[in-house]
């Protein structure tokens, strides 16, 4: 391999830029983390199950019943006259408005904690795209080199974790057009969620065979018109690009992981690094240094071309995948129903969803109080119930922010 005292194509060059923009980076990988605050969402539920039950109306059943039990009939005097607390129909007016009451003050105090905790960021101080694929392949290779000198496992780590958010940065460049999930042991396609021993979900031999494919995928236009037609070829320069980028899943993912090979790797990052680095916009004032940096451009790619060339696809020993557990199979189809219902983003389908269930809910409900409940008529009042209930509680649900459901905002991209 090649190594980076080619005398054009400079470390020296990348270092010092880097260095330039090293806060700015940080300021941007923090700005892009997403944002773990508790805005108590558990609180949030148990309140609305409280509500749920006082319409229902199982809260006030209780309630009515053992104030039947523990004391004399009282009638309390309001303003609308008297109101004797033994009633049903007291109980569940109380406790419906009660409970509706702390809901609403719990949905306003969760969206009082997500604005008072949501970060403030100044979009003009953070690295732009470019600059920050730039950062992010140049930080992988210092950090692999830190560890080549000290092997303080703390650089691996942390050259992991750069290199999951490098790999969809490029992409997005390279016209994937797939979007992957973030995982501490690699990247899963969000219709094919996968994992390994670090992991936990796992998929059948099936779906990680065409996993194993997309994965690698970084050109999908390109791959399906090679497959498809055998007419369609490339011409040999630009194949082997697209073979090294193709290669940078396969090659270097889990030499990263396994910490295998890194002097390897770390000769196949700098040149991609020079490169990201000419495809930054503006870096060049003059037109002799404009001049210049196109052929740094078209040295650094031949060079990464090369590097690439030269290492052998490497998967990981430890990538044992586990056999699929039906259980997780079955939670799997639960979480995709409960997503494309009552998690649905949309917020009529959200609405109608959840009122069809809680519907169904109610009018079993109404008929076994009726029975139950001997002195309990079936008059406008639970009629009113029967029908305004199942529509409140859907629409105080609907209500709920989605990123409160989830319990996560999104990165700032």
């Amino acid at each position: 391999m090649q190594s980076d005292s080619d005398p054009n194509v400079s470390n020296q060059e990348l270092e010092g830029y880097f260095e330039s923009i090293r806060t700015a980076f940080e300021e941007t990988l923090t700005a892009t983390e997403p944002t773990e605050v508790s805005d108590g969402f558990p609180a949030t539920i148990a309140f609305f199950f409280l509500l749920f039950f006082s319409l229902v109306p199982v809260i006030p059943a209780l309630a009515y019943f053992g104030a039947r039990w523990i004391s004399k009939p009282i009638v309390v005097n309001l303003w609308i006259g008297q109101v004797p607390i033994h009633s049903f129909l007291f109980w569940y007016v109380f406790s419906t408005a009660f409970f509706a009451l702390l809901f609403g003050i719990r949905l306003r105090y969760s969206s009082f904690r997500e604005k008072k905790n949501k970060k403030n960021i100044n979009k003009d101080e953070l690295l732009n795209e470019p600059q920050m694929r730039f950062a992010l392949c140049h930080a992988v290779r210092s950090e692999i080199e830190s560890y080549r000198t000290n092997k303080r496992l703390v650089h691996m780590e942390r050259a992991r974790s750069l290199w999951r958010k490098l790999i969809p940065s490029i992409q997005e460049i390279l016209g994937s057009g797939e979007s992957w999930i973030d995982t501490p042991s690699g990247f899963a396609s969000p219709d094919l969620v996968l994992s390994d021993q670090r992991d936990v979900r796992v998929v059948g031999d099936h779906l990680r065979r065409h996993f194993i494919i997309r994965k690698q995928d970084f050109f999908p236009e390109i791959n399906n018109l090679l497959s498809r037609f055998s007419w369609f070829k490339l011409e040999r320069t630009t194949r082997l690009i697209v073979e090294a980028f193709n290669g940078l899943t396969s090659k270097l993912t889990d030499r990263i992981l396994d910490r295998k090979e890194l002097f390897q790797v770390s000769e196949c990052l700098f040149p991609l690094s020079f490169y990201l680095y000419t495809q930054i916009p503006d870096i060049s004032d003059t037109e002799s240094e404009k001049a210049h940096l196109a052929l740094m451009e078209d040295k650094a790619l031949n060079l990464f071309v090369a590097n690439m060339e030269m290492l052998t696809p490497y998967t990981s020993e430890s990538r044992n995948f586990s056999p699929v557990d039906p259980s997780s199979a079955k939670k799997e189809k639960a979480r995709d129903v409960l997503s494309i219902t009552v998690g649905n983003p949309s917020p009529f389908i959200r609405f109608s969803c959840i009122w069809a269930i809680v519907q169904a809910f109610v009018a079993i409900a109404v008929p076994i109080f009726l029975i139950a409940i001997k002195t309990l008529k079936f008059d406008s009042t639970l009629i009113a119930l029967l029908i305004g209930s199942p529509l409140a509680i859907a629409a105080a649900l609907t209500a709920i922010p989605t990123s409160s459901r989830t319990g996560k905002t999104e990165a700032n991209k």
